[in-house]
């Protein structure tokens, strides 16, 4: 399963959780979130999990072709957006010492 489901896919196995920080910085944007789950409510949602008892959406999951596909393309994304900023910066470089070559 996808970290980033694991507070979604709690819930819906009903456990019990406890949500702290993600509290307002300002213009630095917001803290971390941080979850506590119930020790008892985890193992039994553990169990019920394993034995199939909770449906989990496909795309949530890296077992199946859905989820395998969902982390890539936003790995592609991150590896993407990456990419254009290296090159913005090497054309800036680029821009920068051909203009003080040629003066």
């Amino acid at each position: 399963m996808r970290k980033h489901w694991l507070p979604s896919v709690a819930s819906l196995a009903d456990v019990r959780t406890r949500e702290f920080g993600g509290e307002s910085r300002g213009t630095y944007g917001a803290a971390p979130t941080f979850h506590h789950y119930h020790p008892a409510d985890a193992r039994r949602a553990a169990s019920t999990i394993a034995e199939g008892g909770v449906e989990i959406p496909s795309t949530w999951r890296l077992d199946t072709t859905a989820g395998r596909l969902v982390e890539k393309g936003s790995l592609f994304a991150f590896r993407l957006g990456c990419l254009v900023v290296v090159g913005m910066v090497l054309s800036m470089v680029w821009m920068l010492v051909h203009a003080l070559v040629s003066s």
